[in-house]
């Protein structure tokens, strides 16, 4: 018991310390599957905010982090290895999307457009399943 334990505790070490890449297959692995930010924060009880923590690796308690990877992986969404070694599904259509964000760097929104910009981004990743 000990050992399967053991192994379990470095696999979410390796999650953790990967956080970076584990967010970037998270986000991949929601548009192939069909889903937007908002429609997977609600599946896995995941607030919004926190799920672009996520996908943005900016998780840095461990603890916290492994809970959410956790309730993915108890919604059926994704395997362990999943969070490590992601492959896309082909893009056959060649549509390359670009998001430039061109504020000045101590520029900051207020909660009003942070809301509209989220709506927005939902909108684009609705947009992407009807292509």
């Amino acid at each position: 018991m000990d050992i399967i334990k053991r192994s379990l505790e470095m696999k979410e070490e390796k999650l953790f310390i990967e956080r970076k890449l584990v967010g970037n297959n998270v986000l991949s692995m929601m548009k192939d599957k069909g889903y937007t930010k908002s429609s997977l924060s609600k599946i896995v009880n995941i607030s919004r905010p926190t799920l672009d923590k996520l996908i943005n690796g900016e998780i840095d308690n461990k603890t916290t982090f492994i809970s959410h990877i956790t309730k993915i992986i108890d919604k059926g969404i994704a395997k362990y290895e999943d969070f490590l070694d992601y492959r896309r599904l082909s893009n056959d259509d060649g549509i390359v999307t670009l998001y430039s964000d061109n504020a000045p760097i101590e520029y900051v929104r207020n909660n009003d457009t942070n809301e509209s910009f989220m709506m927005l981004d939902d909108l684009i990743n609705l947009s992407e399943l009807y292509k």
